[in-house]
């Protein structure tokens, strides 16, 4: 099983600065994916879509570090992450 996250509003940049990584991505409504590999020899911002679910997984043989940015502060009280679980084996 897979862990995806989706946002309404939340608008989120990824940039791995250390190892390599797959980040994958399902659309919510008509499950059309996608997926983008990056690694710190090439820096790459990785950017999240509305209504895409979406998760990153370490691919290298180091550990992986990543900055994230997002548009809005994570409020606890009104969150705008939601799961979405994925029954795949291929990821």
């Amino acid at each position: 099983m897979l862990i995806h996250t989706w946002h309404h509003s939340k608008n989120e940049k990824f940039l791995v600065v250390l190892g390599e990584a797959i980040f994958n991505f399902r659309n919510i409504l008509t499950n059309e994916e996608y997926s983008i590999t990056v690694n710190s020899d090439r820096l790459k911002i990785v950017e999240t879509i509305l209504g895409w679910a979406h998760n990153i997984k370490n691919i290298g043989d180091s550990e992986l570090l990543v900055l994230l940015w997002a548009n809005e502060v994570f409020n606890n009280e009104k969150s705008d992450t939601y799961t979405y679980l994925i029954n795949d084996e291929k990821n």
